[in-house]
C-alpha cells in the first residue's frame, strides 16, 4: 500500500502522487509503504535517489539493526517486536529514509504505522510545525516504547514460570525458563545495537540552534528508554535465574523428602533383618540359648573390629561426630583465653 502526505502549519494534504518538484516545496513529505511491489520502490528510488542496495536488502528480508549516512539522507533499520509464546519472539523490520524535507518509511503490513503518525499529529501540534527530524525522532519514540511491552510480556510469563515452580515443577518449567533466557539474550544484542545507534544520532548533533535543541532533546528521551531496557534485560536475567534456582532446589526439597522416608523405613527394618539375619546363622541353637558356640564368639569379635573400623573412618572424613560453627568457635575462644 501505498501513502503519502505533505505537511506545514498550514496543515496536512494527502497526495496520491509525488515528483522532483515536491521536494522544493517548503512542505514536509512523509511517504509510507506497507509491503511495497517491487514497481513502487522503483519509483521511490528514481525521485528519492535511494540506494538500490538498501532496497535489495528489504525485498530479501533483512533484520539487522543499523543506520547508515549516505549522501542526501540517513538510513536507519530498527525492528518492531512483539512477544509471541514461551520459546519465541516476533520481528518485523521498518525500514526509515530521512533526507532534508521528506521521510520515507517501507514496513509489513502487521505495523499500522498510519494509525501511530496520525495520534502524533493529533496529541502533538509542535511536530506538524516542525521539521520532517520530529516526526522521524517520534516514530523511533513509538517503536521503542513498545519494546516496553514485550518486556512486560515476559515478566508476567517468569511470573507464571514461578508459581508453578512452587506448586507444580515440570521439566517444562526448565524448557520454558532456557526459551525465556534465549530470548533475552537476542533482545539484549538488539538494545545494544539500539543504543549504539541512538548514541550515534545524539552525537551527530552538533549545532545548538532552537530546533536543534528540540531534537537533542528527543534523542535524549529515546537514549535513556534504551538505556532502561537494558537495564531491565538484565534484571530480568536475573529474575530467571533465581527461579531456575528456586526450581531446582524445590525438586531438591522433593527428594531429601522422599529419600527421609525411604531412610524411616530402613532404620525400622534394618535392627528386625539384623536380629534375624544373626540368630538364623547356623550353629545358633534357640532351644539352648545358653550354649554359645566357639565360632559365633569368632564371628561377634569379627563384627566388633569391622564397626570400630568403619566408625574411625567415619570420624575421620568427619561424615559424623562433626562439630558445627558454634562449637568451633568455643573452641577458638578458649585457644584465646588459654
Amino acid at each position: 500500500m501505498y501513502y503519502m502526505c505533505t505537511y506545514s502549519k498550514a496543515g496536512i494534504r494527502q497526495k496520491n502522487q509525488i515528483s522532483q518538484t515536491d521536494l522544493q516545496d517548503e512542505y514536509q513529505i512523509w511517504v509510507d509503504l506497507e509491503d511495497p511491489t517491487s514497481e513502487e520502490l522503483s519509483r521511490i528510488q528514481e525521485i528519492f535517489l535511494i540506494d538500490a542496495n538498501i532496497l535489495k536488502q528489504y525485498s530479501s528480508g533483512l533484520k539487522k539493526p543499523q543506520i547508515r549516512i549516505l549522501k542526501n539522507y540517513i538510513f536507519t533499520l530498527l525492528l518492531n517486536i512483539k512477544f509471541k509464546t514461551l520459546q519465541t519472539i516476533e520481528t518485523e523490520a521498518v525500514y526509515l529514509f530521512i533526507g532534508k524535507n521528506w521521510l520515507i518509511t517501507i514496513h509489513s503490513s502487521k505495523i499500522n504505522l498510519k494509525q501511530i503518525i496520525k495520534q502524533i499529529f493529533e496529541n502533538d501540534k509542535e511536530v506538524i510545525e516542525s521539521s520532517i527530524d520530529i516526526l522521524y525522532y517520534n516514530i523511533l519514540t513509538k517503536i521503542v516504547e513498545e519494546y516496553e511491552q514485550v518486556l512486560t510480556a515476559i515478566e508476567i510469563a517468569m511470573t507464571d514460570l514461578e508459581e508453578k515452580s512452587l506448586y507444580n515443577p515440570s521439566k517444562t518449567i526448565l524448557v520454558n525458563l532456557e526459551g525465556l533466557s534465549r530470548q533475552l539474550i537476542i533482545l539484549r544484542r538488539y538494545f545494544w545495537k539500539l543504543r549504539e545507534i541512538f548514541n550515534f544520532l545524539l552525537y551527530s548533533e552538533k549545532e545548538k540552534e532552537k530546533e536543534k535543541q528540540i531534537q537533542t532533546k528527543y534523542l535524549k528521551i529515546i537514549y535513556d528508554n534504551a538505556n532502561e531496557l537494558l537495564n531491565l534485560i538484565e534484571s530480568h536475567k536475573e529474575t530467571i535465574n533465581a527461579i531456575r534456582e528456586l526450581y531446582i532446589a524445590y525438586v531438591s526439597l522433593q527428594m531429601n523428602d522422599t529419600v527421609k522416608t525411604l531412610t524411616i523405613f530402613s532404620v525400622i527394618l534394618l535392627p528386625l533383618t539384623f536380629i534375624t539375619g544373626f540368630y538364623g546363622m547356623n550353629g545358633i541353637d534357640l532351644t539352648n540359648f545358653f550354649s554359645v558356640p566357639s565360632g559365633l564368639i569368632l564371628v561377634l569379635i569379627t563384627m566388633g573390629i569391622i564397626l570400630a573400623v568403619l566408625i574411625i573412618f567415619f570420624r575421620k572424613k568427619q561424615w559424623i561426630s562433626q562439630k558445627d560453627y558454634y562449637d568451633i568457635e568455643k573452641d577458638i575462644k578458649k585457644g584465646k583465653k588459654g
